[in-house]
């Protein structure tokens, strides 16, 4: 189940009559998470992933901000998706356990009071990788 998580459509390879009979799902019309649910759709089906070492290059580079709106709209593609990606994202996972410990509301605190901080520093030149993960999840519990 594994390589079935952790499908990504940057570089792969598939039988047509596979595409054919699992396509993407096309009510997805927002950035983000497509290839996730993908993922899922072929582990439902039995259908094996093959990982091979073959990395993939990137050597076009986005600005940090339209790297950071890109993840928040891919974020409400998953909030969009949430019942369908359960098991399929250890974000969703993470706030499963903010909710059960009861710590929502103050993670929603965090976000409208820091939100906008923890962006801007993401956004710049210096940002904090540590923070990236908790805005991710901070903006992820203020779509609810």
């Amino acid at each position: 189940m594994k390589s079935h998580k952790e499908f990504r459509t940057t570089n792969f390879l598939i039988a047509g009559d596979i595409i054919k009979k699992y396509p993407f799902n096309e009510e997805f019309v927002h950035y983000g998470y497509e290839d996730v649910l993908f993922g899922k759709n072929l582990y439902e089906n039995n259908i094996d992933i093959i990982h091979i070492d073959n990395p993939v290059t990137l050597e076009d580079y986005e600005e940090n901000e339209v790297f950071i709106n890109k993840t928040e709209e891919a974020l409400r593609t998953l909030h969009m998706f949430e019942d369908s990606m359960q098991g399929y994202s250890t974000l969703l996972d993470c706030v499963g356990k903010i909710n059960s410990y009861g710590l929502t509301t103050a993670v929603s605190l965090l976000y409208k009071f820091a939100g906008r901080s923890m962006k801007h520093n993401l956004s710049g030149k210096r940002p904090v990788l540590f923070l990236f993960n908790i805005y991710k999840l901070c903006y992820y519990i203020s779509l609810k």
